[in-house]
C-alpha cells in the first residue's frame, strides 16, 4: 500500500532517487539485457535536459488558447514543458476546493501548504485512471529498481526515463508492472502512465499517456471554454450558426458563444450577408427543399422543392444562393462499361424567385460552391480539387490536383480560400490556399506523435476576414473553436457538441455584420 502522504498530495520524507546510476545497465521494458539502441535513447534523453528552461509571467499555447502561468508554468518549464505533459486543456480551475489545471498528459495541483519545492504536484491520474494492481513476485535482478512502498519495479527504458525526469517528486511510485494496452507497452504510475513507442525518434520513444485527454474525453471533468463573453466581445462581429449535425438541429450564438439559441433542423445552414436570415436544406420528411428562415420570428419559405440539395450559400449582395444538387448518373469506367454513379451540380438560384442558372463546363462531381467577395465568381469542388466559373465563363481547375480539401469558404477580403484538408483519411486540418490556387497554407497541427490526432474542419471566415471559426475536437468533443486568421490564437468558444458524419457537410457559418 502506498504511503498515506503521498496518496493525498504531501511529500513523502524519502523523494530523492536511489539505486544504481542510470546509466548502468538496463533493458527494454519488460526484460533486461544491453543495445546501442537504448544507449542512443538515454544520451537523446540527457541532450534534451542540457537546455536550461527560462520561465516567463505567461506563455500561450495558440494549439489550445490555453496559457500557462506563475508556479504552473516555472513546474512546467523545469520538467520538460510541451514534449513531456503536452498542451495545456484547460486553464487554471477549481477541482474539489483545489487549483488545478489539465495538460494533456497530466494535471497540476496547487498545495499552497507544502514546502515551496512540493507545491506543485501532479495530479494522481495514474491511481484515477490505471488503479493499483497487487504486486507481482520478483526474483531479484540488479537491472530492476524495486519499490517495497508498492511491490513494483521498474526497469530499462521506463526506469532511465523515470530516473531523469523527476522520480518520485514528478511521477510517483509504479502501481503496476509492464503490462500491454492497446497493442502498446506501458506501465502505470500513481501520477502518470509510461508508454513505449519504439517508432518514434530516441528522445521521444517513452512518453507519457494521454491521461488528461483520456479524462476530458470521458467526460470525467468538463473543461469551461477558453475565452469569457466580455473578453471576445470587441472584434467579433456577426453572428454563427452551427450545425450540430447533418439534419439535425441548427443553433445561432454570438462568436463568443453567448447568446445561443436553436434556430430549426436542416443540412447546411448558412447566414445571410446582414444576418437577417438562414439558408439550409431539408431532405427527409413531406416537404424537402431548400429553405430561408427569418432569423428574428422563425418564419421560414421554401425556395426550392427537391431532395438531393445541398450547401446553399447566399451571395454577397443576398440575391443569390449558390448550391449544389445530387443526381443519379452513370459513371465511365471504360469505353464499355459503366457503373451507377451520384453526380452533383452546382446551381445559382435568385432569393426573389426566376430562373436558376449553372456555371458552365463543370464537371459530373461540382459541390461545395463558395463565392468571390465581390459576387462575380464561385470556386467549388469538383474530381480534381478546386475549380472556379462565372456566369459567362467555363469551370477551370485551379491549383495543382488536390481532391482532399474539402468546405471551400472565400475571404471577404479577397486573395484567399480557407478549406479543410483530409489528412490520410484520418483527419481534418484547417489551411487557407490562395485563390488562385497558388499555394496552400495549413494553419491548425495537430501535436506530433499524438495517439489520436486533433481534427479540425467546416472553416468559416468572419465577416471582416480577420478571424477563422472551425470545428475541432481537440478538447475530446467536437465543438466550435475560432482563431487569427493566421491561426493564432486559437481558443473554444462554446460548450455545444457537434457531430461530423464526413458528407461534406457545412457545419459553421459567420455572417452579419
Amino acid at each position: 500500500m502506498m504511503p498515506a502522504a503521498m496518496a493525498q498530495g504531501r511529500p513523502h520524507p524519502d523523494l530523492l532517487p536511489e539505486g544504481e546510476g542510470c546509466l548502468g545497465r538496463w533493458g527494454l521494458p519488460g526484460g533486461a539485457g544491453t543495445g546501442a539502441r537504448w544507449l542512443l535513447a538515454a544520451m537523446a534523453i540527457i541532450t534534451s535536459l542540457l537546455a536550461t528552461p527560462v520561465a516567463a509571467a505567461e506563455r500561450s499555447f495558440p494549439e489550445t488558447g490555453n496559457a500557462v502561468s506563475g508556479a504552473f508554468l516555472d513546474f512546467f518549464e523545469a520538467n520538460g514543458g510541451v514534449d513531456i505533459f503536452g498542451y495545456p486543456r484547460s486553464g487554471e480551475i477549481d477541482l474539489a476546493g483545489r487549483r488545478v489545471q489539465y495538460f494533456q498528459r497530466a494535471r497540476f495541483e496547487w498545495w499552497p501548504e507544502n514546502p515551496a519545492a512540493f507545491q506543485v504536484q501532479l495530479g494522481l491520474l495514474g491511481d484515477e485512471v490505471g488503479g493499483a494492481r497487487s504486486p507481482a513476485t520478483l526474483t531479484p535482478d540488479p537491472n530492476r529498481r524495486l519499490f517495497a512502498e508498492t511491490g513494483h519495479s521498474i526497469a530499462g527504458a521506463f526506469r532511465i526515463f523515470w530516473e531523469m525526469r523527476g522520480g518520485l517528486t514528478v511521477f510517483g511510485y509504479p502501481i503496476g508492472p509492464e503490462m500491454e494496452e492497446r497493442g502498446r507497452t506501458v506501465q502505470y504510475f500513481q501520477r502518470a502512465r509510461f508508454e513505449w513507442h519504439p517508432a518514434n525518434p530516441p528522445a521521444y520513444q517513452v512518453q507519457l499517456g494521454l491521461l488528461g485527454d483520456e479524462q476530458i474525453s470521458a467526460g470525467r471533468i468538463t473543461i469551461p471554454a477558453t475565452r469569457s463573453a466580455a473578453t471576445n466581445a470587441a472584434g467579433s462581429p456577426g453572428w454563427l450558426v452551427v450545425s450540430t449535425d447533418i439534419g439535425g438541429p441548427f443553433f445561432l450564438m454570438r462568436p463568443n458563444g453567448t447568446e445561443t439559441r436553436r434556430l430549426g433542423n436542416g443540412i447546411d445552414p448558412s447566414l445571410s450577408p446582414d444576418g437577417a436570415r438562414v439558408t439550409y436544406t431539408v431532405e427527409d420528411g413531406p416537404a424537402p427543399g431548400l429553405y430561408a428562415m427569418n432569423v428574428t420570428d422563425g418564419s421560414t419559405t421554401r425556395l426550392i422543392e427537391g431532395r438531393g440539395l445541398r450547401g446553399p450559400l447566399f451571395s454577397p449582395n443576398g440575391q443569390e444562393i449558390a448550391f449544389y444538387q445530387r443526381s443519379d448518373c452513370l459513371r465511365r469506367l471504360s469505353s464499355s462499361r459503366y457503373v451507377d454513379d451520384s453526380c452533383f451540380q452546382v446551381r445559382v438560384a435568385p432569393v426573389a424567385g426566376g430562373s436558376d442558372w449553372l456555371p458552365p463546363g463543370q464537371d459530373l462531381y461540382s459541390h461545395a460552391p463558395t463565392w468571390s467577395p465581390n459576387g462575380q465568381r464561385l470556386i467549388f469542388r469538383d474530381e480534381k480539387g478546386l475549380a472556379t466559373a462565372s456566369r459567362s465563363e467555363s469551370a477551370r481547375s485551379i491549383g495543382p490536383f488536390d481532391p482532399l480539401v474539402q468546405t471551400p469558404i472565400w475571404s471577404p477580403r479577397g486573395g484567399k480560400v480557407a478549406v479543410a484538408r483530409n489528412q490520410n483519411w484520418t483527419w481534418y486540418e484547417v489551411g487557407v490556399v490562395n485563390d488562385d490556387g497558388a499555394r496552400y497554407t495549413q494553419l491548425t497541427r495537430s501535436p506530433a506523435f499524438a495517439d489520436r490526432p486533433w481534427s479540425s474542419q467546416s472553416p468559416a471566415w468572419s465577416p471582416d476576414g480577420q478571424q477563422i471559426a472551425f470545428v475541432s475536437d481537440r478538447d475530446g468533443a467536437h465543438r466550435v473553436w475560432v482563431m487569427r486568421a493566421d491561426g493564432s490564437d486559437a481558443h473554444r468558444v462554446s460548450d455545444l457538441v457537434v457531430n461530423p458524419r464526413g458528407a461534406r457537410e457545412r457545419l459553421i457559418h459567420w455572417g452579419g455584420g
